[in-house]
């Protein structure tokens, strides 16, 4: 998709199995005081649906990942 200043464009994945339809992006309310990566709401077929900004959240994730603060992963531990 294109960003919505017009100067990106970007491809994400999505698990198919979880997906129920593809619409055109319809117009979305923005609540007062909502916060990213929460863009607004729609209403589609009377089902309230968040709209995230996907690229920031896994822009994020990348960040965090590479300044470590997920720290480590153990899988086993013998003592302490």
């Amino acid at each position: 998709g294109a960003s919505m200043e017009g100067d990106k464009s970007e491809l994400f994945g999505i698990n198919v199995f979880k997906l129920r339809e593809i619409v055109p992006m319809p117009s979305f309310t923005k609540p007062a005081g909502i916060k990213a990566p929460v863009m607004g709401m729609v209403n589609i077929r009377d089902q309230i649906i968040p709209v995230i900004d996907l690229s920031s959240v896994i822009k994020e994730v990348l960040e965090r990942a590479e300044r470590h603060e997920d720290g480590p992963l153990i899988s086993r531990l013998h003592s302490v």
